[in-house]
């Protein structure tokens, strides 16, 4: 009863709760049923090996049950524009990190590859920001649309 008290109350004030350090290892259903977050953060040590097949396929399966549940997933520790495309290829669209910049108050988007004609200046993000941006939509991003019951490496 406290706890469902506390959630409501954060959430009246305009915050969402987040369930942190997802994928070290912990089964994430107990929290994920008691908390209902708004928010899955994927541990920085799991982005950061997410080339080793056990990572991405922890990955995959947060991105999968964020999905299923409407709950937002968040890859924390991107540093590498390596990072941040195997992220962004099994489903993952929100990312912090040095890649993006240092720890700041401002909100800064991911990389999400967008049209031709978008101007980034109007996204308010830091010159840093969008310099690694441009570094990373130009080493990278031709991502097809991703048919339903699919991830993007199985494309």
């Amino acid at each position: 009863a406290h706890l469902a008290r506390t959630k409501d109350y954060i959430r009246q004030q305009g915050f969402g709760l987040a369930l942190d350090n997802a994928g070290l290892g912990s089964d994430p259903t107990q929290s994920m049923r008691d908390l209902r977050p708004d928010y899955i953060k994927i541990d920085r040590n799991v982005s950061r090996n997410i080339e080793t097949p056990i990572y991405a396929a922890t990955v995959r399966k947060l991105v999968g049950v964020g999905e299923e549940l409407g709950v937002k997933v968040i890859a924390g520790g991107v540093e590498r524009t390596r990072t941040m495309e195997n992220l962004w290829l099994l489903g993952v669209e929100i990312m912090q990190g040095y890649l993006f910049g240092p720890p700041s108050l401002n909100v800064v988007r991911t990389a999400k590859p967008a049209p031709a004609e978008t101007d980034w200046r109007d996204a308010g993000l830091s010159s840093r920001a969008l310099s690694n941006l441009a570094d990373a939509l130009a080493a990278s991003i031709r991502v097809p649309p991703v048919p339903a019951g699919q991830d993007r490496l199985s494309l």
